[in-house]
């Protein structure tokens, strides 16, 4: 059976066959309907402009419901569905060019102004002509989707600017035939200006090829190819079309309009085609550095899924030397554990090194009078050693030589579980950005060993109860200590979980342009597996969020890490709101999540900008229903943040306390100008007076802004 998230997003894909099937059909009606009345009306040995204003307006009449379609169609924001169009494109226009290229050289029957020297002819143009209005919606389609990449504000006005333009001009030259004589000509010159400016139109939106920079190498190749196959097959499309012989033939004696709005998508093609080409050429020397990305975040998403498989913590330890060399690219790794005064050196199975050349690699000093293993107990924080003094193998042969290393402590809290060290074949490997990989490793580890621990030493139930009383504090650890202090806003925060441990989740992050970021999360379920996945998502959003510049483009990362890397019985709803200080304003995206109760001039509202939940859905899908809406504040305004625990609470009798109630907490307090932390104590006044102390059944977390 189909999970739902496989159903949610074929329907949308089913609708694009369908309508772009339905718009083939409603082509090949008119070009069936223009063939009979060529035929019975007897005009099909005549010039264009002797045909009728019937015939003459029909067919660009007829266009407009695949105009009007290609209008419609949405943004694309995932790098991989444009690379996906291209290559589709690109296969599309080599095939309609090969094709239509053959009747240039041998469909010779037409006279100089357009008239067939038989019914053969006449049928073999007309053949012609149905072969490329079926390739229009293959050709035009993807190459909107690739203009509407990401294109927001005035952008995303362009494409449909330039869809709109390519109809106009075909329209002026479906009409020029009734001129005729000289002042048909005339306009011919104007006319071929016209396309050409729209066609350069086309090289402007073509430029915005951002989304190749986060292909992979191996992409990045495929596209250099299916950029000359889309050359290729643009060039014979427009020799074809602006050659004098049969096929441009074929087109204008059926539709002036059609032939112009074939010459601009073909100019317009070959110059997306060379752009393209020359991106993918240009990106080529960084795609080394985009995969390290790209293994970084899938290796921190796949570490985290193991670890929640098993809690034997040998094979954890396996995992995660395997995983650490992978996510960081290092020759070797090992882990020093403590437990009490015992210190032990695990190894892993592979990649291996001998305890000799580990306990030699842990003397490398990082000071004057410290070495690593000392630096990481003393100072908790990753320490690196650039250059590893003397020489060190970690193979026999002379190729294996170990040049830097670095360590990181596996902490949580004041604790030292022990310490995550790795080592590289060249010096200086690791910067700034691997360090920080590092750290989100080595949290990850350090939380997953405790819970081995906890999980091992748990025989009897009082006794893994009180252990996981330990797990909540360690958990409760890796939420923010501190709220970020600002003249513009005041800040509270908490999280209740109602077991134990719980999936709740709240953060602050730095954005790339170093704006601050909220985030509230909620995992589905409770207990410790959810606790887990907890602090597999703090791993994500911490690796990532310094490269976003927006919460919208930090959701949709976390979704490509998530999605198909966790259990699909799980998954998360998230909100995400960057603060801009000096404007009071928030940008708000919600991946899910409960809504956003904001309180102006003590006036409360709910804002639910559409979004979908975490690992739920493909990127694609993920991406297109992601929203995100900028909300502007003034000085005493409140902005809150809550999982659904709130709402939920329950009375004895079963009642929800309900968004409602909650908001009339929320106002009331407001109005009294209450800072953040007594809004809080105001809020959970009123679910205590609703469930009359009853304990609430889900976990809850609040997150209160202020604004000065």
């Amino acid at each position: 059976m189909q999970n739902d998230s496989e159903q949610i997003e074929r329907a949308p894909r089913r609708w694009t066959r369908f309508s772009r099937l339905l718009t083939q059909a409603v082509l090949a009606g008119l070009w069936l309907v223009l063939l009979l009345y060529d035929l019975f009306a007897q005009v099909w040995d005549r010039p264009p402009g002797d045909q009728g204003w019937f015939r003459l307006l029909a067919p660009i009449i007829a266009l407009l419901p695949a105009i009007i379609r290609l209008l419609a169609i949405e943004q694309v924001e995932n790098e991989q569905v444009v690379y996906k169009t291209f290559r589709n494109l690109a296969l599309a226009v080599l095939a309609t060019g090969s094709v239509l290229i053959i009747p240039t050289f041998v469909l010779t029957g037409y006279s100089n102004d357009l008239v067939p020297d038989g019914i053969l002819t006449f049928f073999a143009g007309r053949l012609v002509c149905l072969i490329m209005l079926m390739a229009l919606p293959w050709l035009v389609e993807p190459l909107v989707q690739i203009f509407r990449h990401r294109a927001t504000g005035a952008g995303s006005r362009l494409p449909r600017i330039f869809v709109m333009a390519m109809y106009v001009v075909a329209v002026i030259a479906q009409l020029i035939p009734l001129q005729g004589g000289e002042q048909g000509l005339a306009m011919e010159e104007p006319l071929f200006a016209m396309g050409s400016l729209v066609a350069l139109l086309g090289l402007i939106l073509a430029t915005r090829a951002g989304w190749i920079i986060n292909l992979r190498r191996e992409q990045k190749w495929k596209l250099v190819g299916y950029a000359m196959l889309a050359t290729a097959g643009s060039s014979m499309l427009l020799a074809a079309i602006e050659h004098s012989g049969g096929t441009s033939a074929a087109l204008l004696s059926f539709s002036p309009g059609l032939l112009n709005f074939s010459s601009t998508l073909g100019l317009a093609l070959i110059f997306t085609s060379t752009v393209i080409f020359a991106s993918a050429i240009l990106a080529l020397p960084t795609a080394s550095a985009i995969d390290r990305r790209n293994t970084e975040v899938s290796s921190l998403a796949n570490f985290a899924r193991l670890l929640t498989q098993s809690l034997d913590t040998e094979h954890l330890v396996d995992t995660a030397i395997s995983i650490a060399c992978d996510a960081i690219g290092a020759r070797t790794a090992w882990i020093e554990l403590r437990e009490g005064d015992a210190i032990q050196i695990r190894l892993g199975r592979e990649p291996r090194i001998t305890l000799r050349v580990a306990r030699q690699l842990m003397t490398q000093s990082v000071g004057k009078d410290l070495v690593i293993a000392q630096a990481v107990s003393q100072r908790r924080r990753v320490e690196v050693v650039d250059r590893i003094r003397g020489i060190v193998l970690y193979k026999a042969e002379a190729s294996g030589e170990l040049k830097s290393m670095a360590a990181a402590p596996l902490q949580l809290g004041e604790d030292l579980l022990g310490t995550l060290y790795v080592a590289k074949d060249r010096v200086n490997g690791f910067d700034r950005r691997s360090v920080v990989l590092i750290s989100a490793l080595a949290d990850q580890i350090a939380l997953a060993i405790e819970q081995s621990r906890l999980i091992q030493s748990s025989f009897v139930r009082e006794r893994f109860e009180q252990e996981m009383l330990i797990a909540r504090d360690l958990q409760e650890r890796l939420l923010p200590k501190q709220m970020p202090l600002s003249p513009f806003y005041e800040l509270y925060a908490e999280s209740l979980p109602a077991s134990i441990v719980g999936g709740d989740y709240f953060d602050v992050v730095a954005f790339s342009d170093n704006t601050i970021g909220l985030l509230v999360a909620d995992v589905s379920g409770k207990g410790a597996s959810a606790a887990l996945y907890m602090g597999m998502i703090k791993g994500i959003v911490q690796a990532l969020s310094g490269q976003c510049a927006s919460p919208k483009e930090l959701l949709a990362k976390a979704n490509v890490a998530l999605h198909g890397s966790i259990d699909q019985r799980w998954f998360a709803t998230m909100s995400c709101a960057q603060i801009i200080d000096e404007h009071r304003t928030l940008r708000v995206v919600r991946a899910g999540h409960c809504p956003t109760l904001v309180v102006r001039s003590g006036v409360g509202a709910y804002h639910q900008p559409r979004g979908l939940g975490l690992a739920i859905a493909r990127p694609a899908l993920f991406d297109s229903n992601l929203e995100i809406e900028e909300m502007a504040f003034c000085p005493g305004d409140y902005a809150i943040f809550f999982s659904d625990g709130l709402p939920e609470a329950r009375s004895p009798e079963g009642e929800e306390l309900g968004y409602d109630l909650l908001m009339d907490a929320v106002t009331a307090a407001a109005k009294q100008g209450v800072n953040p932390k007594e809004m809080r104590e105001a809020i959970f006044e009123r679910i205590n007076a609703f469930t009359q102390g009853e304990p609430l059944a889900d976990d809850s977390t609040l997150m209160i802004l202020r604004w000065r």
